[in-house]
């Protein structure tokens, strides 16, 4: 039996499966983007969860993760695609 894949989210640093996690990338255009799996670019892995992007931001996880600064619109643009994503 195969394990599923485990990624750890860089918002709370806890390891979970990957199905469970939305990839976040820095598309090649430099924007922020909610991607698939499959997205080209640097990027993280999220929990769906408010604490876990604000964690991201303050804890300096998703400015290692995507190799730039991160801006508060960035923040709210990107928080508006993952509730997107949760319907």
């Amino acid at each position: 039996m195969k394990h599923p894949p485990m990624r750890t989210c860089i918002g709370c640093q806890q390891i979970d499966e990957q199905r469970r996690l939305v990839r976040v990338v820095v598309d090649p255009q430099g924007e922020i983007a909610v991607s698939g799996r499959q997205m080209p670019g640097r990027g993280g892995y999220l929990h769906l969860r408010r604490e876990c992007v604000t964690s991201a931001v303050k804890r300096g996880g998703m400015a290692r993760s995507f190799r730039r600064a991160i801006r508060p619109m960035d923040v709210e643009e990107l928080w508006h695609q993952m509730e997107k994503v949760t319907g």
